[in-house]
């Protein structure tokens, strides 16, 4: 059944795609365009509240502004790098491996292909995370009346982080080179740290409001 709203056009070929037997676009691509989606909403929320926000207001929102809009188109080429990396493990996959000097070749580039195909959605995940700690500025002076979007927002880019990651942790232990997978492991480890906090945080603050709405209910 076809739907007359504006996203359906918009949407559906890449949701088709998405469905489809193609290995490509993938979870990498789904989750990177899932914080794309997330930070068009910040953009959005921050471009409708400069039509009522004060001075101090005002200079925050247009310092968010233009770094939402970049984050954006990094998210989306982010999204077809994926599609890239796994295309590049695919030939890796399909090079020849009857002599001993095209096994190596072939490890290599597999190598080479693994690392990319890790380092993609690695860089998404930390793009988004660098979004979602600018949320609380965002929320401090936007309008009550977008809440609601800026909970959307936070809520894709959780997504974002927890598919990306995902992806990583599968990638991971097939990484040879020690250095590099140490390195990754690392940082991955410092991302859900200072994404748990985040969490933490955002449920503290749930719960406070909840106690000061029963205080003032009594």
């Amino acid at each position: 059944m076809s739907s007359p709203n504006l996203a359906t056009p918009l949407i559906q070929p890449y949701i088709d795609r998405l469905a489809s037997v193609s290995p490509t676009p993938g979870g990498g691509s789904a989750a990177a365009v899932s914080g794309a989606i997330a930070t068009a909403l910040l953009d959005m929320v921050a471009n409708l509240s400069l039509n009522t926000a004060d001075e101090e207001a005002t200079e925050i929102l247009n310092e968010l502004v233009p770094i939402f809009g970049r984050a954006r188109e990094m998210l989306i080429d982010l999204g077809g790098e994926d599609e890239t990396a796994y295309g590049g493990y695919r030939a890796a996959l399909a090079l020849p491996k009857g002599t001993a000097p095209e096994k190596a070749a072939r490890k290599g580039a597999l190598q080479d292909a693994i690392l990319h195909s890790t380092a993609v959605p690695l860089q998404t995940a930390e793009l988004a995370l660098e979004l979602m700690q600018l949320v609380p500025a965002l929320g401090e002076c936007s309008s009550p009346h977008l809440e609601g979007d800026i909970t959307v927002a936070t809520a894709l880019l959780g997504a974002c982080i927890n598919g990306s990651i995902a992806l990583v942790n599968v990638n991971l232990p097939t990484i040879k080179d020690q250095d590099a997978q140490d390195e990754i492991a690392e940082r991955v480890e410092t991302l859900l740290n200072t994404f748990a906090d985040i969490i933490e945080s955002d449920w503290a603050e749930l719960e406070d409001e909840e106690d000061d709405d029963e205080n003032e209910a009594r």
